[in-house]
């Protein structure tokens, strides 16, 4: 059994645009968000497309609305567009072993893109593997 838990510990002061309010918006809404999975392939599957790697929808997402930017359907993924590569099967194999890793949102991100990592200081998916 696998627990993924989106943890989202961060918000925009002031967000001045539409954009930055639907971002800062959309942080505090997947903060706590859970994804369970009963195998490790199916853990893997939810994981790639979390990161963004696979285009199907996803049966879990977040409605957001307000006047700024309308109503928006956001899926439950890491945001913008993470171009950097994360090993899953060796972090579900760390938690499998150590019954826990953490994946900062940051190691979703190529180290070339231009991601204010200060945005991310506190956001993480938190993975957690029993034998249940």
């Amino acid at each position: 059994m696998y627990e993924i838990i989106f943890r989202t510990r961060m918000e925009i002061p002031n967000p001045g645009k539409w954009s930055e309010k639907l971002y800062s918006d959309f942080i505090r809404a997947i903060n706590c968000r859970k994804i369970l999975c009963t195998t490790k392939e199916e853990a893997l599957q939810k994981l790639q497309f979390v990161a963004g790697k696979t285009n199907c929808r996803s049966e879990k997402g977040v409605c957001l609305e307000s006047p700024a930017y309308g109503k928006q359907y956001v899926d439950l993924q890491i945001p913008g567009f993470p171009q950097g590569y994360v090993d899953m099967e060796k972090q579900l194999s760390i938690a499998e072993e150590k019954g826990r890793v953490i994946i900062p949102f940051v190691d979703f991100y190529d180290s070339r893109q231009k991601v204010e990592k200060s945005l991310f200081r506190e956001c993480y998916l938190d993975i957690y593997a029993s034998s249940r």
